[in-house]
């Protein structure tokens, strides 16, 4: 982990047995997801710099979204997997897990 006015990193961490391919932080800066290529998507409690969670994914997620609302979408090939997790309350796991297929994606927004 880096910081603006160090050339240093102030916290290295063995997230994964391998790379991280993906690697995202919630909008408090308390929480950050990480996934590699051993197919797990980690949660880490940044303060304490410690896992409070782990889950399996189908196959290596390459990319991570965290939500201002507690969603997390891990991205994997042409599906995205979202999560709801309770990192506020208990450390329970998932309350929700959608899979969708994604096969189109307009991002250009409503026709003027």
């Amino acid at each position: 982990m880096w910081t603006p006015n160090m050339t240093t990193p102030v916290v290295k961490m063995q997230c994964h047995r391998g790379p991280v391919n993906a690697l995202g932080v919630d909008i408090e800066g308390n929480y950050m997801y990480t996934s590699g290529l051993d197919g797990k998507l980690k949660v880490w409690d940044i303060r304490k710099y410690q896992m409070v969670h782990e889950y399996f994914t189908p196959r290596p997620t390459t990319s991570i979204d965290v939500s201002d609302r507690g969603l997390v979408a891990c991205g994997f090939g042409g599906v995205v997997q979202v999560r709801r997790t309770r990192l506020r309350s208990r450390m329970a796991g998932s309350t929700a897990n959608m899979m969708v297929v994604v096969t189109n994606l307009d991002l250009e927004g409503p026709a003027r």
